[in-house]
């Protein structure tokens, strides 16, 4: 069976990624994974403490790194 990996970009969208997120994980297949990337030079606190506290089960990956609202680099 193949598998579907949702790749999820993020900066400053607070409730569009809660609920995508959320979306996601109800709607994802057993054998599909979630990866958000965060953009911490300009992303918001609050996305980063949502983030982090909703990753601690294993449910969706998260990554923080400096891609300046470039995330194509």
């Amino acid at each position: 069976m193949k598998t579907l990996s949702y790749s999820v970009t993020v900066c400053t969208e607070f409730l569009e990624v809660q609920r995508l997120v959320r979306f996601l994980l109800q709607h994802k297949r057993p054998q599909d994974s979630i990866v958000v990337l965060f953009d911490e030079a300009n992303g918001d606190l609050e996305v980063e403490n949502f983030l982090r506290t909703h990753s601690v089960n294993g449910e969706f990956q998260w990554f923080k790194g400096r891609f300046d609202r470039d995330f194509a680099k």
